[in-house]
């Protein structure tokens, strides 16, 4: 007996530790969800919708004339496209609902007497709604064979279909949990939801249209025959997942309690991701012997970091005192954490600094390119001068507009909530600059009024980007570059003392008699204990924070 119990022990123990290290959140959801009536009557529904299709396609063949060699795939396009919109409209309405009401509710008693973290929370709730997804996907399995033993399809492409289908799930899962953790009320978050939902129905609809008329009709092998198609393939989904876990930090970090550094993960995980991204586009470039690549780099380096500009205005200027106590008393290592710490100054300062280092590593990157005859001629050069200049004139007037809305929301009227308006306010000013002169030279002169970009698009912030060629290199090109250089510089020139004031006050609180006989490294270890054991306590409380 003894040599069996032994024999039994240890697996008894592994299960134990893995019943110990379970995400409880994700035990709450999947509970609920087999309980749940409308998770069920949506898989009975789906799996009846399948079979009465499967049905009526076997007895609609002809048994003279034979199977139909496109049956297979035929058949698999409509179960793929019921199985993508039932796991797109489904799972992350179902996910992002309950993490909204959850997060709004004055009762939830789970968020407020246990200690599990923001982190956890998210990646309960996300690994619930993918573990949901799963189970759809397992229902329908019989259904994608019987199409492969039709003929007409393969079964890579099957997979491969499938794992495009789940990444899709997957970010759309993720979009829902992130406007359900925003701190905002029902009304704009219904308005958020309902343009998610616009968003997955055009994703839908992309994704059918591609499987219909590309990866069926040629399959998987004809666009993986070549390596650079698998390179391709690869740099795609590391850039879907890395997008998809700045949102899964963005949303840890609106979950998180007001005394927790919320902005430190994010900015971290984001300055990170740009510089090996940026490695990672040299690379291609020196490989497939395009420099527009790193324009497309540029592109999209510039697109996150306007969203994080945005994100950074709305931040509060004053830290409270438990978050003031972390603060590093070495002078040295105080001056970089400002930009990693919550706070509008040292966010729009981090972003800024980003952009600017962004821009200077694509020139040199195109310098020692040049230098070394790569990409084969002036057109290459001469596309990421004009990219290059574009860029950097639309971060000038975003920046311009957002500390506008600084003056506007935190200097001159003071409001209520200016600082969280802020960045709101930033966008309405870009949405009028670049909607009312359009709509002023239409009503001046309906027939021609486009011939002048330099008179209704002389203001829009993202012109200088979205212009044509010819628009760019006459008058509109002429003026924007110095009008955007103006604006920044005026208004940064004003801010200057906001700054100021928020640098002065990012230091430590001076030390008590007790912590200075303890020593400074003694204290922030207490410190930092102190916040891990009231974070324990608090941060789920802040999940109903407004």
């Amino acid at each position: 007996m003894s040599a069996v119990s032994g024999v039994f022990r240890v697996p008894m123990r592994m299960g134990e530790w893995l019943d110990d290290r379970m995400n409880p959140i994700v035990v709450k959801e999947l509970r609920q969800a087999v309980k749940s009536r409308f998770v069920i009557a949506v898989l009975m529904l789906m799996l009846s919708l399948l079979f009465i299709i499967l049905a009526g396609v076997l007895f609609s063949q002809d048994q003279n004339r034979g199977i139909d060699e496109d049956a297979g795939a035929q058949l698999f396009l409509v179960f793929q496209s019921i199985l993508l919109a039932t796991c797109m409209l489904f799972v992350p309405v179902y996910v992002g609902v309950r993490l909204a009401a959850e997060r709004s509710s004055a009762t939830s008693d789970l968020l407020y007497v246990t200690t599990i973290r923001p982190s956890s929370i998210v990646w309960g709730k996300l690994l619930a709604g993918m573990v949901v997804t799963a189970l759809t996907f397992s229902a329908c399995a019989p259904f994608m064979v019987i199409t492969y033993l039709l003929r007409g399809i393969d079964l890579p492409t099957i997979l491969f279909i499938l794992g495009l289908d789940a990444l899709i799930v997957l970010a759309a899962t993720q979009l829902a949990i992130f406007v359900g953790t925003m701190p905002i009320g029902w009304p704009v978050k219904t308005l958020l939801g309902l343009i998610l939902l616009a968003v997955m129905v055009g994703g839908f609809v992309s994704m059918t249209t591609w499987v219909s008329f590309s990866m069926l009709g040629f399959g998987v092998g004809s666009f993986m025959a070549d390596p650079d198609d698998w390179l391709g393939l690869a740099v795609f989904v590391g850039s879907w997942l890395a997008v998809l876990a700045m949102l899964f930090f963005l949303s840890v970090a609106m979950i998180s309690p007001p005394t927790a550094n919320r902005a430190l993960v994010p900015r971290a995980y984001f300055t990170v991701v740009l510089a090996a991204t940026f490695v990672g586009f040299v690379y291609l470039t020196s490989y497939w012997g395009e420099i527009e690549i790193l324009g497309v780099w540029l592109g999209g380096a510039m697109t996150f970091l306007i969203l994080a500009a945005v994100l950074s205005a709305s931040e509060r200027e004053n830290l409270g005192p438990r978050l003031k106590r972390t603060i590093p008393r070495i002078g040295v290592l105080r001056a970089p954490a400002f930009l990693f710490y919550s706070g509008a100054g040292g966010g729009l300062l981090w972003v800024g600094l980003l952009s600017w280092l962004a821009l200077l590593a694509v020139a040199i990157a195109k310098g020692v390119f040049e230098a070394a005859s790569f990409a084969g001629g002036g057109y290459y050069g001469s596309f990421m001068d004009a990219w290059f200049v574009r860029c950097a004139s639309t971060m000038l007037w975003v920046f311009g507009y957002l500390l506008l809305a600084v003056i506007i929301c935190r200097r001159l009227i003071r409001m209520k909530n200016g600082g969280v308006v802020t960045g709101v306010v930033g966008l309405i000013i870009m949405a009028a600059v670049s909607i009312v002169p359009m709509i002023i030279a239409f009503a001046l002169d309906p027939d021609r009024w486009d011939f002048n970009p330099e008179v209704w698009l002389l203001l829009n912030p993202f012109g200088p980007v979205f212009c044509d060629d010819s628009d760019w290199n006459s008058t509109y090109g002429t003026l924007a570059l110095p009008l955007s250089v103006i604006l920044f510089g005026v208004t940064l020139v004003v801010n200057i003392p906001w700054f100021l004031r928020q640098m002065r006050g990012f230091t430590p609180p001076p030390l008590s008699p007790a912590e200075s006989a303890l020593g400074p490294g003694v204290t922030q270890g207490l410190t930092d204990r102190e916040m891990g054991s009231d974070a324990g306590r608090s941060e789920t409380a802040g999940l109903t924070d407004g």
